[in-house]
């Protein structure tokens, strides 16, 4: 996940981009000029707090597949309220990519809704102010894995959780988990119909988020799987994409009962624009 921290409207001189690790073979990762805090989620500042948080968590799972992702959401909810959080005018934007998007979008979930939830001092009292929230190809509503579950799957935590039938999607997809944009985040939800992983609709059904890309193969467009649209390279080729907006229409989520046939719009269908589009525009 990438966490990106400006201090003014559209400030990108003064960017301070930070890459988290939650995986103990994570490498490249930085906090980028802050030495106070520590870019790694199980760092003891951000630990402490979530040591008891999953009930029958074992701790030598942390670090890898097999590590709850309500744990890691949980330090992830710490990340951002110690480097963040404590400062209301720091505006945050965060970029995730398929499970990272789950654990960006719990933990604002949790944190907006811990009194009703029960989580107690497990979660921050705040995130502070996060503007925007991109994620490429997450499984809000499960994965495509069915033909892994009767073998690894199910041995491996983070795969079962995101399953389609697990308690954790059935709480991602409840009233309140949706609702996540009631704080002020703006999302943006990126998906392809040609991820073998995760489908397009999965990528995008979150109701009521703000913003919803779907590409697909039409017209000859790119369309991409689960990894390439993070390193689109702006290909003029590439023209299309279904999308909806969930603002353009008024606050109302109609436009997204009918996947696949959402609105055309004739965009190009570039994942790295439309993800900096998101990030830059208060509303596109």
């Amino acid at each position: 996940m990438t966490v990106t921290l400006t201090h003014g409207i559209l400030d990108w001189g003064r960017k301070d981009f930070r890459t988290v690790k939650f995986y103990n073979g994570d490498t490249g990762c930085s906090n980028g000029s802050d030495n106070s805090h520590s870019y790694d989620l199980h760092s003891y500042e951000y630990a402490n707090h979530c040591t008891n948080y999953s009930i029958g968590r074992n701790a030598n799972s942390d670090g890898t597949w097999n590590e709850d992702i309500y744990h890691l959401s949980c330090l992830f909810a710490w990340y951002i309220y110690n480097n963040f959080g404590q400062h209301p005018s720091w505006n945050v934007e965060i970029v995730a990519h398929s499970m990272g998007g789950l654990i960006v979008h719990n933990a604002i979930y949790q944190v907006q809704y811990r009194s009703q939830l029960g989580s107690g001092n497990a979660f921050p009292p705040t995130l502070g102010h996060i503007s925007d929230v991109v994620d490429f190809n997450s499984p809000h509503a499960g994965h495509n894995l069915n033909w892994f579950l009767n073998s690894i799957c199910p041995r491996v935590l983070e795969c079962a959780q995101m399953d389609s039938g697990s308690s954790f999607t059935r709480e991602m997809q409840s009233a309140l988990a949706r609702n996540s944009q009631a704080g002020g985040t703006d999302w943006t939800l990126l998906g392809s119909e040609c991820d073998p992983y995760v489908s397009g609709q999965s990528a995008v059904q979150v109701w009521d988020m703000g913003h919803m890309v779907v590409y697909t193969s039409e017209n000859g467009a790119t369309c991409y799987n689960h990894v390439s649209a993070v390193h689109d390279q702006l290909d003029a080729n590439d023209a299309s994409q279904w999308w909806c907006d969930w603002q353009d229409n008024g606050g109302v989520a109609s436009c997204n009962t009918s996947y696949p046939n959402y609105p055309f719009h004739g965009q190009d269908a570039r994942g790295l624009y439309d993800m900096l589009n998101a990030l830059w525009s208060d509303q596109w």
